[in-house]
């Protein structure tokens, strides 16, 4: 079985089509094709939270809300009429490093759907009416529904904790904010959209009909690349008074995620692959009013990495507090059993082959690409590791500083001494 497993796999690979290269005068092109009936093309811009320039903190936030808005070429209502009328669909993305603009539609239909993309990124209008009465108002309604999430806001402490400036700036506007000036946004808009800042990522087409579409539809400046200070990992604790009890419990490394950390990571994973088990993880044995999900967050050279805990109370945040730094603890001493270690190392194998081989492997290979960096796949890393080399990376991960993060009662929430730290 394992054998025809694996069989299947190569078969995959010798029919998919991946190459990349840099369409002539314009940005860097990566196409995968494996014969798929629906096709997906993404601009992606290097121009994410983490490269706002200083006294413009939310300008990424806004630049997201203005895609597919007026360009030269034709109007936001033209954009989303004719979108519909080739039953595409059209989305917007940001990360703390990436703004992604996304066309997802039917084979063939690429020379449509590219020029269209195109247009948000080569020649928008940026015009004062609609960012007053379309595009702010979209930025503050994302706001307010995010900011009643503990789970967010729990992670945007964590990471302004970890890594301060840069990544540890916020992703979205705070509640409060007031509009910034049209300018303010050409400006940042101007500085981004640039070939250098700039990949094109496409699945389901092949690579020189995606390079042929960009040579002609994006005419970009040369530019400079948008760039911040390399990431540093801090750390911290800190509690803050909130409805929606959350714990977070984590560390940051500088670089990719390693095979320890995304088996640490897969350790600590409470979702079972099967619906009638609960899994094996250390943490499946909390009560069911206690909430865990295992957090593994890479950036270009950052990684974020922990365990969100959502409960009813405090009580129930220090139990599962309690519980990871427990499961840490017995990972660092070396105490996993062989079994437990191969299940996580099988979980590690299969989400980071899943990745490979979906629209977000493809992301994410196409981001290295714009960064000058190797894309690596860490299955066979994974497979390397024992329990032993597991054990020492797990130690010298918690002689780091952790990051903490508790939301809540101010007054009974569980702090880092407190649950073992």
């Amino acid at each position: 079985m394992l054998v025809q497993r694996r069989a299947l796999a190569a078969a995959i690979r010798a029919h998919s089509s991946r190459t990349y290269a840099t369409a002539p005068s314009g940005p860097t092109v990566f196409a995968q094709d494996n014969g798929q009936p629906t096709s997906s093309i993404t601009v992606l811009v290097k121009a994410g939270s983490r490269f706002e320039p200083e006294g413009h903190a939310g300008i990424a936030h806004v630049l997201k809300h203005f895609s597919f808005k007026s360009s030269k070429e034709r109007s936001a209502l033209r954009t989303v009429r004719e979108a519909e009328l080739y039953g595409g669909i059209l989305s917007a993305t940001l990360t703390r490093e990436y703004l992604a603009l996304t066309a997802d539609f039917l084979r063939g239909d690429e020379g449509f759907f590219l020029p269209l993309l195109a247009s948000s990124v080569v020649s928008p209008k940026f015009v004062n009416h609609e960012l007053h009465e379309l595009v702010w108002p979209s930025v503050m309604t994302e706001t307010a529904n995010a900011i009643v999430s503990g789970e967010y806001t729990a992670l945007e402490l964590a990471h302004a904790l970890a890594f301060r400036s840069g990544l540890g700036h916020a992703l979205l506007n705070p509640p409060h904010a007031h509009a910034p000036s049209i300018e303010a946004v050409r400006d940042y808009a101007s500085k981004a959209f640039t070939t250098s800042n700039v990949v094109i990522v496409g699945t389901g087409l092949t690579q020189e009909k995606l390079e042929t579409l960009a040579s002609h539809h994006f005419p970009l400046s040369s530019g400079t690349s948008l760039t911040s200070p390399a990431t540093k990992y801090y750390g911290g604790s800190t509690v803050s008074p909130s409805l929606h009890p959350t714990l977070f419990v984590g560390y940051g490394i500088a670089g990719a995620p390693s095979a320890g950390l995304s088996t640490l990571a897969a350790h600590l994973a409470v979702k079972p692959h099967l619906p009638w088990s609960d899994g094996l993880s250390p943490l499946s044995s909390l009560p069911k009013s206690v909430s865990t999900e295992s957090v593994l967050i890479p950036y270009s050279d950052a990684t974020l990495f922990g365990v969100l805990i959502s409960a009813k109370d405090s009580a129930g945040l220090r139990q599962g507090g309690e519980a990871v730094v427990k499961a840490l603890k017995e990972a660092a001493s070396g105490g996993l059993s062989q079994e437990l270690a191969g299940r996580a190392k099988a979980r590690a194998k299969f989400a980071a082959a899943s990745l490979e081989e979906g629209k977000a492997g493809v992301l994410a290979k196409g981001a290295a690409q714009l960064e000058g960096k190797a894309w690596t796949n860490l299955v066979d890393q994974v497979e390397k590791l024992d329990v032993k080399a597991l054990g020492k990376f797990t130690t010298d991960l918690m002689k780091t500083k952790p990051t903490v993060v508790a939301l809540g009662d101010i007054n009974t929430l569980p702090h880092a001494d407190e649950i073992g730290l």
